[in-house]
């Protein structure tokens, strides 16, 4: 049995994998609610993942689908982590840009410095000949 906290955030990943076994089952969601003891829309909102499911009912619900609570929950918490590696990815990339765009910044800043410099020696060497 998988221990959860007292609720869960149903996402519409899960939804789906509800709804997928359902299917395979061949219930209608009428069924499936009535066994619940919920209406047929209040489940529909967790087949699209617009409600929160007491673990209770994410049990309750396995039981009736004849499949562990894992099945649903398992390949989300793989996507959770794929999300949270490739975020971790995107992040040190757009730092390295950031960092690569600052450091030719600074390239540019130092090279208007030296611009500015011969400039200045320019106008003080055309000051002088006057």
């Amino acid at each position: 049995m998988l221990f959860l906290c007292e609720s869960i955030f149903v996402s519409i990943d899960i939804g789906q994998r509800i709804k997928q076994k359902r299917l395979e089952k061949n219930y209608t969601q009428e069924y499936v609610a009535t066994r619940l003891g919920i209406s047929q829309n209040a489940y529909s909102r967790i087949e699209t993942g617009l409600t929160q499911l007491k673990t209770e009912r994410l049990n309750t619900l396995a039981s009736i689908l004849e499949t562990p609570v894992d099945n649903f929950i398992s390949k989300s918490l793989e996507n959770v982590k794929q999300i949270s590696v490739e975020n971790t990815i995107y992040d040190y990339n757009h730092l390295l840009s950031t960092k690569n765009l600052i450091e030719r910044y600074e390239q540019r800043l130092q090279e208007l410095i030296k611009l500015n410099e011969k400039t200045l020696i320019l106008i003080e060497k055309l000051n002088n000949n006057k």
